[in-house]
């Protein structure tokens, strides 16, 4: 049986689109960038809850930023005490 089509061409349809690439950079206390971590997320908000969990873990970053291609997403600040 033959669906018409190739079957590379169902995955294609199937997996673009859930899964956005992202740029976590870290950013230092003189607001530099210090690193960046490449991250897949279905959707803005995940990849803002994903940047939480890496300034949680990343104790000498001061802030993390969430960049799809040229566009700013979101900032995740440390907060302070």
């Amino acid at each position: 049986m033959s669906l018409g089509y190739p079957i590379t061409c169902i995955f294609r349809l199937t997996a673009v689109g859930r899964m956005a690439k992202y740029a976590c950079f870290f950013v230092n206390a003189a607001e530099r960038f210090d690193g960046v971590e490449p991250i897949e997320a279905a959707t803005d908000a995940d990849a803002i809850t994903y940047a939480k969990k890496l300034l949680h873990r990343a104790h000498q970053t001061a802030a993390v930023e969430v960049w799809h291609q040229a566009k700013l997403i979101g900032r995740v600040d440390r907060e302070r005490s």
